[in-house]
């Protein structure tokens, strides 16, 4: 199978040379196509593989050639422990009448890490249908999108994470024009505060709990032999 997936692929070498049974029998010829990276051009089309992201690389790099630097890099993470359906649905895979209200943080672990599929192409629906109809939307969030590039990675954990670059129209390129018509532009779509409790106690709660920096450090806080390795807690700006 892996001999007739690369004559299919790539039947001629860099050298222009002729790949026959007899170079892919000889091992010194076939450690040189390895160095070359040509015995392994047959896994372009399959995700996640080295000449895949190669490919992916130069499409990147095309398109800030055209479009130049991105205007925002995003990074969407599954909030999967806090989004009951995907528990939801794949306890009803398994048959399994629990709720998952009454569930333990590691019984909801446990239930994720035995269809993690199920949970990532729930999460990565739900990415599609936020960026289409959010931040694709006529309102524009963020401004008006003329293009992006996405590339899903999964973390530690097994949770997938889509890490994305925008580019907005008519966006202030940085060091072509003054400071002040890009912090103009960055406070229009940016902000940051926390919301009033009264008012919108959920949000409240969910900005309190994820969107603050732990007081107490994580173990990736403290890599490196540091307290803090993202300088927390910082000064506040205004």
């Amino acid at each position: 199978m892996y001999r007739y997936l690369f004559r299919k692929q790539c039947p001629i070498s860099k050298e222009g040379k002729k790949v026959t049974r007899e170079m892919l029998c000889n091992k010194e010829t076939l450690k040189e196509l390895f160095k070359k990276d040509e015995a392994i051009k047959y896994l372009k089309p399959i995700r996640g593989t080295p000449p895949y992201w190669q490919s992916s690389q130069k499409d990147i790099f095309a398109m800030i050639r055209q479009l130049g630097v991105p205007t925002f890099f995003c990074s969407f993470s599954s909030a999967d422990f806090r989004w009951s359906e995907i528990v939801d649905t794949i306890l009803k895979q398994q048959g399994d009448m629990r709720n998952t209200e009454n569930m333990t943080w590691d019984e909801k672990c446990k239930v994720l890490c035995s269809n993690p599929v199920t949970a990532a192409r729930m999460f990565d629906n739900r990415f599609h249908k936020f960026l289409k109809n959010v931040i694709m939307s006529e309102a524009q969030p963020i401004g008006k999108i003329i293009d992006y590039f996405y590339r899903v990675e999964f973390q530690q954990r097994g949770s997938p994470t889509h890490i994305v670059c925008f580019w907005v129209e008519n966006a202030p390129k940085f060091g072509e024009v003054e400071n002040d018509e890009i912090i103009t532009f960055i406070d229009k779509y940016i902000s940051c505060e926390i919301p009033d409790e009264k008012e919108d106690k959920e949000l409240h709660d969910i900005v309190m709990a994820v969107h603050q920096h732990s007081k107490k450090h994580s173990k990736s806080c403290k890599k490196k032999g540091t307290v803090c390795r993202f300088n927390f807690p910082k000064t506040s700006l205004n």
